[in-house]
């Protein structure tokens, strides 16, 4: 019977915080990117528009996930921001990697256009867009 309870607790959990699931599958799969040595060292503290650009997008979809998960413009910018911190640092230990202030800042910019654009389709297609995400 026990083993039955925690099945229906798991399954409830999950229809419930589906968001945050996606969230946190989305999470994993930039940790995992990030954890992928490069087979030639990258040039340090060089601006390079095509890094930043990917970084800009793949933050701003964190940012939009974990706005689309709290409801809450601020903590969804300070949250992903602060993953984007935990990121460089973590490539930092990678080989071939470094912490790099230009991806830091596109991360912070990428967390903020997510949540813009969150918001604005939200009051956009405010109709269609509250049946699709609940809010």
């Amino acid at each position: 019977m026990r083993y039955i309870l925690d099945k229906v607790f798991l399954a409830k959990f999950i229809l419930m915080n589906k968001a945050w699931i996606l969230v946190l599958a989305y999470m994993s799969l930039i940790f995992y990117l990030s954890s992928i040595p490069l087979h030639f060292p990258e040039v340090i503290n060089k601006f390079d528009p095509s890094k930043f650009t990917l970084h800009t997008i793949e933050y701003s979809i964190l940012g939009f996930l974990v706005f689309y998960a709290s409801k809450k413009r601020n903590f969804s910018i300070i949250f992903s921001s602060f993953y984007g911190l935990s990121d460089e640092i973590h490539q930092y230990f990678v080989p071939f990697r470094y912490f790099d202030w230009f991806d830091l800042l596109a991360d912070v910019i990428g967390s903020i256009l997510g949540v813009i654009a969150i918001i604005h389709f939200e009051k956009m297609f405010s109709k269609r867009f509250k049946l699709f995400f609940k809010f």
